[in-house]
């Protein structure tokens, strides 16, 4: 794992380091609020011994540390941290707070092996001015299901929370909406499920549409998905838009006005074959 960050100028086309990371670590939430990156959770290179207890050495001990990059500066600094180690969530932003749902934490006291977490189904609030107190996070409606490496978007005050996979029993076509005004989860009717059972997929909202990019499978042979969905909320089907190429999952997905920049990924079902592809998608141009 690494504790590099790189950074893109979209309007240069150019990419250039930025502050390392206190530590590397793997499938945490990278969030933007105003002028401001945080980092929270995910999972980081586990010690032997950690406050007095034993763990066997891994790349799997789930962090609860919310970092914060201010615009102009230099190092990370910790402003707080989660009421539970937390990874393989999945974040978004609404009115200047920070949501997460789902993911997996540590059920007991090991915390340094994949084995050791299973899926959530939370739904924290985090209030950013309130930090670093405990009581900054919120506990909102519970999520439907447990499961982790889903995607997210938020539009016409939904957010809705897609596929993703259960430790158990695999991946999901799952579809659920939390409603920000009536703060409860919609009835299952009123969301289309995913045409196919994707985990580690990414999703935007582009104009009044969601699109999802990518993904992988949890059947053996487990594949790699490249097409590319999107739906609007007023219908009950998802459309194909093309495909993504090459194929991937555990990427990134950011809408930039009329755009979408796919980031990274890999291109093969699992840990391995990581890219460094950038590409840039846009609706109706397929």
């Amino acid at each position: 794992m690494t504790a590099a960050v790189q950074i893109y100028d979209i309007a240069k086309n150019q990419w250039r380091r930025g502050p390392d990371l206190p530590q590397g670590r793997h499938h945490a939430q990278l969030v933007s609020v105003g002028s401001d990156l945080y980092l929270l959770g995910g999972f980081v290179r586990a010690t032997s011994v950690n406050n007095g207890q034993f763990w066997q050495a891994g790349n799997w001990q789930a962090s609860a540390d919310i970092l914060k990059l201010s615009a102009k500066a230099t190092s990370w600094q910790a402003v707080g941290k989660l009421p539970k180690p937390l990874a393989e969530t999945v974040s978004f932003v609404k009115d200047g707070q920070i949501h997460l749902l789902g993911g997996r934490s540590p059920v007991g006291p090991d915390n340094s092996q994949w084995q050791h977490h299973f899926d959530q189904d939370l739904h924290w609030q985090i209030n950013l001015s309130a930090l670093p107190a405990s009581g900054a996070v919120t506990e909102l409606a519970r999520l439907p299901v447990k499961k982790n490496s889903a995607a997210i978007a938020v539009l016409n005050n939904h957010a809705w929370w897609l596929g993703g996979r259960n430790r158990d029993l695999g991946n999901t076509t799952g579809v659920a909406a939390f409603d920000f005004v009536s703060a409860v989860w919609l009835p299952a009717v009123q969301t289309p499920d995913l045409p196919e059972a994707q985990a580690g997929l990414a999703a935007v909202a582009l104009g009044q549409q969601i699109c999802l990019f990518g993904g992988e499978g949890s059947k053996e042979p487990k594949n790699v998905f490249s097409t590319i969905w999107c739906f609007t909320p007023q219908t009950t089907s998802w459309q194909a838009h093309g495909k993504m190429q090459p194929a991937r999952h555990g990427h990134g997905a950011v809408a930039v006005g009329d755009a979408v920049y796919l980031i990274g990924g890999a291109t093969v079902a699992g840990l391995n074959e990581t890219s460094s592809i950038l590409q840039r998608w846009q609706l109706g141009l397929e």
